[in-house]
């Protein structure tokens, strides 16, 4: 009878760990479930933002009146890089038409052609786009842009 019970101890001893076992696999799946989720939304702000940059950089281009179109709580990733040329294939404007505009931030590495975030930031980008009657350009471009990028 004692083996009979020490038999049954040693049993609910491996099914305790079992339980053990079983709670570490489902709390190890809802942080993954979490973390998941996490990444997808963050994912979802970058490129609800990147909509944003393109969709205000495009209402600048077709409203060329020379004011300031201001795109603002734009968020960039470190090391995320944006050519004049891209932008001008984006756009539609013709090669030479947009510039960069150094505002003097130190989150931002710009040249004429170039701009770089530093780092995971949120910013502003300023665009005033013009026609060349006005003046503005000093190219021959029907269009021209200058973009200024702004940390926060």
């Amino acid at each position: 009878m004692s083996d009979k019970l020490l038999s049954l101890g040693q049993k609910g001893q491996a099914f305790d760990a079992y339980h053990l076992l079983i709670g570490a696999i489902l709390g190890f799946s809802v942080l993954l479930i979490i973390v998941s989720s996490i990444n997808y939304f963050e994912g979802l702000r970058m490129q609800v933002s990147q909509e944003r940059f393109f969709t205000g950089l495009n209402n600048a281009v077709d409203q060329p009146n020379g004011e300031i179109l201001l795109i603002d709580d734009l968020i960039f990733q470190a090391d995320t890089s944006y050519t004049s040329r891209a932008l001008e294939r984006a756009t539609g404007l013709e090669e030479g038409c947009l510039v960069f505009d150094d505002s003097g931030s130190t989150a931002f590495d710009v040249s004429p052609e170039l701009v770089t975030a530093k780092e995971n930031i949120i910013g502003n980008i300023s665009a005033i786009c013009s026609t060349n009657s006005d003046g503005f350009c000093t190219s021959s471009c029907q269009v021209c842009c200058e973009i200024t990028f702004n940390a926060q």
